[in-house]
């Protein structure tokens, strides 16, 4: 039979938390170690807010959300058909009213088609915050195309005239349909 040695466990049961932090301590060691637990408080902060969480505490409840705006001066009506495939979108606004619109898009939103008008009758105005503003000619429709479909795509709506929104999305890779209406009186409306 082979003889293990025993050894003491030693335990310490009155080592302090901090180095410094004894009761009857200077007050400059009390200061130091506030200012060493701030300052790891900092750090870790800092970490968090510029590391691999940025972006998920940053962008969490906007993450694939896009916003569009809507303006007129009179009771109006527009459809907006969405056709999506393996993550792309056609995004085709047109103008049932008697009157011009104004759409504010997202400005990675490229045009593709213009019918129902002449090409400089739908006129862009960028407002270099990430929009460009569309002059939609009355029944005039303008087509866009989106490299990646909105997940989320929210309608603002600051006019004060009823506006009627006949949206249809149509997934080609699922073959599925759906249609809705939505009636906007200044407010905004989250589409899909």
């Amino acid at each position: 039979m082979v003889d293990i040695p025993r050894c003491p466990i030693v335990v310490y049961s009155k080592l302090p938390l901090f180095p410094m932090s004894d009761s009857s301590s200077h007050p400059l060691r009390r200061s130091a170690e506030h200012a060493f637990v701030a300052l790891a408080v900092f750090m870790a902060v800092t970490a968090l807010s510029n590391g691999p969480f940025k972006a998920t505490i940053l962008e969490w409840n906007t993450q694939g959300t896009e916003q569009i705006a809507i303006e007129h001066s009179e009771s109006a009506s527009i459809s907006l058909d969405v056709s999506e495939r393996h993550g792309a979108a056609i995004l085709e606004f047109t103008n049932e009213s008697s009157s011009s619109l104004m759409l504010s898009l997202p400005d990675v939103w490229k045009r593709r088609e213009v019918r129902g008008a002449r090409l400089d009758d739908v006129e862009q105005t960028s407002t270099g915050l990430g929009f460009i503003r569309w002059r939609l000619p009355p029944h005039a429709t303008v087509s866009f195309l989106a490299q990646q479909m909105p997940v989320h795509l929210i309608a603002h709506h600051p006019s004060s005239a009823l506006l009627k929104i006949q949206l249809s999305r149509v997934d080609l890779a699922t073959d599925s349909v759906t249609h809705d209406t939505i009636l906007l009186q200044g407010e905004r409306e989250d589409l899909w």
